[in-house]
C-alpha cells in the first residue's frame, strides 16, 4: 500500500531537519517526522486494520527533492521506524551540504545489527541534477565506507540518462525503488507508507 500525505504551505520547512541561513526556512522536519509516527501510521494501521501489516522491515519512506532529503534523513535517524528508505533527487545541498557533513557521519542506522536499506537516484539532463548526483554518489560511497552497505544488497543507486528536477523525470523512474526496495516484480504487491 502507498500512503501520499498532501504537503501543506509550510512544505519547504517541514521536509527539512535543520534551519538553512542562506534559504531563510527550514527545521521543522522532525516535527513532521513526529506526526507521521504518532498521526499518519496510526490512523492508516486503524482504517485497514488486518488488511495491511505495518512493521519496521516493511515500512519504507520515500521522496523527491526535499522529500528525498527528509526521506534520507528519517531512515538514518529513525531507523527503528523505517527498514526501506528510497530518496530520488535529494536535496542533499541544504544548509550547505549538512547532511552528508554533519548526519552521516555522527554514526550508522542501526536496529540489532539492520540497518536500512537505502535507494538514492537523481538525474543528468540539468545542471540540478547533476550537482544531485554528484551529491548524492557521495553520500553512497559515505555509507558504504563507513557503514558497510553493500551495493546491490541493502543499498541502491541509479542515475536517469536525461533525467531533470521535476515530477515526470521522477514518475519515470518511481518503479525502480520500489521493485528495488521490495524485490517484486509487480510493484502494485508492494507495501509502502
Amino acid at each position: 500500500m502507498i500512503v501520499g500525505a498532501y504537503n501543506t504551505v509550510d512544505r519547504n520547512s517541514e521536509y527539512t531537519y535543520i534551519y538553512d541561513p542562506s534559504e531563510g526556512f527550514g527545521g521543522k522536519g522532525d516535527l513532521y517526522l513526529d506526526w507521521i509516527q504518532s498521526t499518519l501510521i496510526p490512523t492508516v494501521a486503524s482504517k485497514y486494520e488486518g488488511r495491511v501489516s505495518i512493521e519496521r522491515d516493511t515500512l519504507g519512506i520515500l521522496g523527491s527533492s526535499l522529500g528525498g532529503l527528509i526521506s534520507c534523513y528519517a531512515g538514518w535517524t529513525r531507523s527503528d521506524v523505517y527498514g526501506k528508505v528510497g530518496c530520488m533527487s535529494s536535496s542533499f545541498w541544504w544548509d550547505d551540504q549538512d547532511y552528508q557533513n554533519n548526519v552521516v557521519p555522527q554514526g550508522c542506522p542501526t536496529l540489532a545489527g539492520s540497518m536500512p536499506q537505502i535507494y538514492m537516484d537523481s538525474g543528468n539532463g540539468s545542471r540540478g541534477e547533476r550537482d544531485c548526483t554528484q551529491y548524492t554518489s557521495e553520500i553512497y560511497a559515505l555509507e558504504q565506507s563507513q557503514c558497510g552497505y553493500t551495493a546491490g544488497a541493502n543499498t541502491w543507486t541509479y542515475v536517469q540518462d536525461g533525467g531533470v528536477h521535476n515530477e515526470a523525470s521522477w514518475a519515470a523512474r518511481f518503479h525502480i525503488p520500489m521493485e528495488k526496495l521490495y524485490s517484486v516484480g509487480n510493484v502494485s504487491a508492494a507495501q509502502y507508507i
